[in-house]
């Protein structure tokens, strides 16, 4: 039997009585001998040939399906593209293919539909959930490990190896519910998303991996086997452009000069057949392209005047990063107008852009100050001095600041001495002068923070009395998110977070962390209130409440180059002590703590690695360089 579809088309001109025979005919045949049959009768053949639109059939049987079914067209696809024709008893298929979207709707909506005629869709049926919640049961009840027994690291590490193994499927739910396992994932888990995926979790602190990479960019977890991937499109994140970088590499290196030579073959016939040149270098357009300024011609107007250039380069000795800054290019572009004036380059200014910079924002906020002083250290120099404040600004250039072996620039520190920075601010100090120390990686990548930490040294804050506050233990996400917006360090690997509200909302957050040491101490490692805020009493009521709830001894860290600790002499606090500089690594691009240097997720990643080495070894030839800051002040309680 064939079915018969109703479509709305202008009628053909057909003989009922003719139309009828061929129906009686093929529903009297087998499919197979329709055609046969119909076409050894005249009169029926040219009934249906004469009776159908001109399309593109694909056989005889779809000629007869169209006569009999009255169609003017092909049937398509509800996605809009044309579905095939089967036979004269199953007419067109449904759909253009199994993996059309329209196609897996329809199969997943009979599928459902099956399953609620049986009880329910997976979980909902009874039947299903009784069985499945049986037997997560039964593989949590045999894999938890008895809270009663000490665990090390170690092995809930082989605990989670060996439950994930036996139950690839229900690991998560396993761990989760483990009395032992899933509160050392909460706490030794590294993520700083907002992910609330368990198994993202296990990953984490199983692996002590991140989900951030190494240019700060959030990755997404994809599953264990996986584990964090795709930070960001190749233009977006450095970490995708190198590891396609390192791919394409990889792959040209299995060529052999037979495919080499292929390759460029077809590259130069390519060119020539499109363009008429070998090389692109070779073709107009590109050679128009290249002569062409790299900047608005309003730009480059103003630098192609020689006059003009000579005024601000030569004679007022501005440097070409302070001209480049006002006209919003890059140095070198101003660089390569001066060798076009013939102009003789200098090799260093007396003020960076970042300097400028300050000093344009200090102007702003009213402060009178000075650059470039030597006035009161006598040899040495403030690269910013506040005198009726007390305050001096030290702009740290990292590529001068910071110490590599292979860096081979004579402006460059040529020995390194980790008590440099440290030993400017207590001569600085022993005037009454409180220096602060700023690098050009903080001011270009956390300059709002940097500004309001100023804006507070500089008593121009906002003050908010803390009365009618509330403080309460918050959750590391909320202490995290609160730190990479406000504090200059960012986020902490804490196991104590305090938040202090007002009008139920968060204004200051402490974080602290049991000393590693075994002498039952806390270490205080933030306390941070919003930009701009200077919260009156914030830091003593945040102690006190600290104080009140944890019997431990407490020691309070303050970064020597952002503070000089006053806030916390004013509360009565003793200062106990000094450390030793500390010091971060980079690449002149972003800061790497040296927590995160000896990481093994930093690890994997550096192109050269010796085990036998040690760190500032291998740091040091992958091209890293090492920064020392100031220290901390510490305080007791």
């Amino acid at each position: 039997m064939i079915g018969i579809i109703i479509t709305t088309r202008e009628r053909f001109q057909m003989n009922p009585e003719l139309k009828q025979q061929i129906i009686d005919i093929i529903k009297s045949n087998k499919p197979d001998g329709v055609v046969t049959r119909l076409k050894h009768i005249p009169e029926l053949w040219n009934e249906i040939i004469t009776n159908i639109p001109n399309l593109s059939y694909d056989n005889q049987a779809h000629k007869i399906y169209h006569y009999v079914n009255e169609l003017a067209e092909i049937k398509k696809c509800p996605c809009g593209k044309p579905v095939s024709f089967q036979s004269l008893v199953f007419g067109y298929r449904e759909f253009c293919s199994a993996n059309c979207s329209f196609a897996k709707e329809a199969a997943t909506n009979r599928r459902i539909a099956k399953m609620q005629a049986n009880g329910g869709v997976g979980l909902a049926n009874p039947k299903t959930r009784a069985k499945q919640q049986n037997k997560v049961s039964n593989t949590i009840n045999a894999n938890q490990l008895s809270p009663s027994e000490n665990h090390t690291d170690e092995t809930i590490r082989e605990k989670i190896l060996e439950i994930f193994t036996k139950t690839p499927k229900q690991y998560s739910s396993v761990i989760k519910n483990d009395p032992v396992i899933w509160p050392w994932v909460l706490k030794n888990n590294k993520l700083q998303g907002n992910s609330d995926s368990i198994a993202a979790k296990i990953y984490s602190a199983y692996y002590n991996e991140s989900d951030v990479c190494p240019t700060g960019n959030l990755k997404k977890f994809d599953r264990w086997s996986s584990g964090f991937t795709g930070c960001g499109a190749a233009n977006i994140c450095a970490c995708t452009q190198e590891s396609i970088s390192k791919n394409v590499t990889l792959t040209k290196s299995k060529y052999d000069d037979n495919k080499r030579k292929k390759i460029k073959t077809l590259k130069d016939q390519t060119m020539i057949s499109k363009y008429g040149v070998a090389h692109n270098l070779q073709r107009e357009d590109v050679k128009e392209k290249l002569r062409a300024p790299k900047v608005p011609i309003e730009i480059h107007d103003k630098l192609s005047d020689y006059s003009w250039m000579k005024t601000e380069y030569v004679d007022n000795q501005r440097s070409a990063a302070d001209i480049s800054n006002d006209l919003k290019v890059h140095y070198t572009t101003v660089i390569d107008y001066c060798r076009k004036h013939e102009f003789r380059i200098r090799k260093h200014s007396k003020y960076s852009v970042e300097e400028r910079q300050i000093s344009q924002y200090l102007n702003e906020l009213g402060i009178d100050h000075e650059t470039n002083d030597r006035s009161v250290l006598k040899n040495l120099e403030f690269d910013i001095l506040i005198r009726d404040k007390h305050i001096a600004i030290e702009m740290n250039g990292v590529r001068w600041h910071a110490y590599d072996p292979n860096f081979k620039n004579p402006e460059g520190l040529k020995l390194e001495d980790p008590n440099r920075h440290l030993q400017k601010s207590k001569l600085a100090a022993d005037l009454g002068i409180f220096l602060i120390h700023v690098t050009d990686l903080e001011w270009n990548n956390k300059r709002e923070i940097i500004k309001s930490l100023l804006k507070d040294n500089l008593g121009l804050s906002k003050k908010i009395n803390a009365v009618n506050y509330n403080i309460k233990n918050i959750s590391k996400e909320i202490a995290q998110q609160f730190l990479e917006t406000n504090h200059i360090q960012g986020s902490s690997n804490s196991s104590i977070q305090l938040g202090l509200y007002l009008n139920n909302e968060l204004y200051m957050v402490l974080t602290a962390y049991k000393s590693n040491i075994g002498d039952n101490s806390i270490i205080v490692d933030r306390i941070c209130a919003k930009l701009d805020i200077d919260i009156m009493n914030g830091p003593e009521h945040l102690i006190n409440y600290l104080t009140q709830n944890i019997n431990y001894k407490i020691f309070i860290h303050c970064d020597i180059q952002k503070s000089n600790g006053s806030e916390f002499n004013q509360i009565g606090l003793n200062l106990t002590a000094i450390s030793n500089p500390n010091y971060f690594w980079t690449d002149m691009k972003r800061i790497i703590s040296k927590e995160e240097a000896t990481s093994t997720e930093f690890i994997k990643k550096l192109k050269y690695f010796d085990p036998m080495l040690n760190e500032e070894q291998n740091m040091w030839n992958n091209k890293y360089a090492r920064y020392h800051d100031c220290g901390n002040f510490i305080f007791t309680i």
